[in-house]
């Protein structure tokens, strides 16, 4: 479960752990183009407690790939590890659109130049992409 701590949610073991042991799983989404330019990570831990359409995310400095001061993964708490609908209009709207259009910029593609992503397609990736704003944004 969570808690809200001094600088977000906080993942709290759950109870009735036999061995005393901590056990979290994390699904960990890594974005990276063609050309080896990779994304802020995004790890994404199960908190039963939360509702079914609830995340919380967590952008947390040091975390991103590399060295660099200015690098930052994105922890996000939702039900259960797979996400929900609401975690994928944000994966989309503030992850891949902004990750393609960087990419764009870096290699000074224009706007109209073809961008192509695959997700595995599951059933709750989909229904994000069955929101009109979502299908604007691409």
């Amino acid at each position: 479960r969570t808690t809200k701590g001094e600088h977000g949610p906080k993942a709290q073991q759950k109870k009735g752990n036999s061995d005393g042991s901590t056990s979290y799983f994390i699904n960990y989404y890594m974005l990276i183009s063609a050309g080896g330019i990779q994304a802020d990570p995004i790890f994404i831990i199960a908190d039963e407690n939360m509702g079914a359409e609830e995340f919380r995310v967590v952008t947390v400095p040091g975390l991103g790939v590399g060295t660099n001061l200015n690098n930052v993964g994105h922890v996000v708490f939702c039900k259960t590890r797979t996400g929900n609908t609401q975690f994928f209009k944000w994966f989309i709207e503030f992850c891949l659109v902004r990750f393609v259009l960087s990419i764009k910029t870096h290699y000074e593609l224009n706007d109209e130049a073809e961008s192509w992503f695959q997700l595995d397609g599951k059933d709750v990736q989909l229904k994000a992409f069955q929101c009109p704003k979502m299908l604007g944004l691409l």
